[in-house]
């Protein structure tokens, strides 16, 4: 099966800052991670279900002005229509990190599907709103 990357435009650099960065990572409190792994499963079963709108309301500022509910109609339908019926989480993780003086927390979940498998990163603000999206 042939994979297929998306990153919505808006969030690219930071997420590749983020990842590029050769810092500590911070620890997240074992409470906090349960809450944004939860907040990060809420948005992918809501991309499974196409409610494109309620993912929007996920996003912090820059993120929603950037990205209109129909372009997360045309960047995500085709990708979650290609994966099939979505099976489970398998694993998640979750880290945090300095980026310009802004202090953001990466969520990774691997997820089954009938027709394969994916791997969601969500960048979260430090008011864990989501700006920043990535599925490979």
């Amino acid at each position: 099966m042939k994979k297929r990357y998306v990153m919505i435009p808006a969030a690219l650099s930071i997420l590749i800052g983020i990842c590029a960065l050769s810092g500590k990572e911070k620890q997240v409190p074992a409470d906090e991670k349960i809450e944004l792994v939860m907040r990060a499963k809420n948005f992918v079963r809501r991309l499974n279900r196409q409610e494109y709108e309620n993912c929007h309301e996920m996003f912090g500022e820059s993120m929603a002005e950037s990205n209109p509910v129909e372009k997360l109609r045309e960047a995500f339908g085709p990708i979650v229509d290609s994966l099939g019926d979505f099976l489970c989480f398998r694993s998640a993780s979750v880290t945090r990190k300095n980026y310009d003086g802004s202090l953001y927390t990466l969520c990774t979940l691997r997820c089954s599907y009938d027709k394969g498998s994916a791997v969601f990163t969500v960048l979260f603000n430090e008011e864990n709103k989501i700006d920043g999206v990535y599925i490979r």
